[in-house]
């Protein structure tokens, strides 16, 4: 398959998937914006309005934990969404031909246009909410390129390892929800001490949550964030591109 038809396809792909998402429903593909925006504004409330931890971390605590739920949400939605890609779709895996890759990858894809369309609520709401937009806006999409890539490179290996070990399918939303509270979502990285700050800067999300929230909320630039979050997407893309091709051999026996 020429380099044209793999993107036509993918394309393809993505656009079968958001269709695929909340069919039937009456809303439709509605609740692709309207889930996360739901998830967010409760989280907020219950975490903010409801406990106070604004009053106790600061009052600029509301939107930071908005900034940082919006990257988050997506990049987990996209790892547990594509841990069934490859297995839902034993037809297509058994061909040969099939560039199999591109299951797990249209999933992603279809949860970034998903958070695409949040980020831009979130960030009129926040604009609404008093927060200017500052030249530190512009490095949005770069944060959200580095989010995708690093949702690819977990997603395709994800979806290949719950080919190989079924049990996958339960271990990864568990550990997936673990890693939630492992994250600076709901705690501030600021207010973390010294030693515990460098344990939470192994986490290789870390620093595009960290980068979202420059880019939302402006502040000064998270010194070392970037190249952290680079690092971090290719020694997780290494992982995958070194693991999924010896594993696509076996896919069709496992299924």
């Amino acid at each position: 398959m020429t380099s044209r038809g793999t993107i036509d396809l993918c394309l393809f792909l993505t656009r079968a998937e958001l269709a695929r998402r909340h069919a039937g429903t009456s809303f439709g593909a509605g609740w692709i914006l309207l889930l996360p925006l739901v998830a967010v504004f409760a989280t907020w409330v219950a975490l903010d309005p409801a406990l106070g931890l604004g009053k106790s971390l600061g009052s600029g605590y509301g939107h930071g934990l908005v900034a940082a739920l919006a990257p988050w949400l997506f990049i987990s939605e996209a790892v547990n969404a594509s841990l069934g890609s490859i297995r839902g779709q034993p037809n297509l895996v058994k061909k040969t031909v099939f560039p199999v890759a591109l299951l797990p990858i249209s999933t992603v894809l279809a949860s970034a246009a998903g958070h695409a369309l949040v980020l831009i609520v979130l960030v009129a709401a926040l604009w609404l909410s008093g927060v200017a937009l500052s030249r530190s806006s512009l490095t949005l999409p770069i944060w959200f390129a580095v989010g995708v890539a690093f949702a690819l490179a977990c997603g395709t290996l994800v979806a290949a390892l719950n080919v190989v070990f079924p049990d996958a399918g339960a271990i990864v939303p568990s550990l997936v929800s673990i890693w939630f509270w492992l994250s600076p979502v709901v705690w501030p990285l600021a207010q973390v001490g010294e030693g515990w700050r460098m344990l939470a800067l192994a986490n290789p999300v870390t620093p595009i949550i960290e980068g979202y929230r420059y880019a939302l909320l402006g502040g000064p630039f998270p010194d070392g964030m970037l190249v952290a979050a680079l690092v971090g997407t290719a020694a997780i893309g290494a992982v995958s591109l070194a693991t999924f091709p010896r594993m696509r051999p076996i896919f069709a026996d496992a299924l």
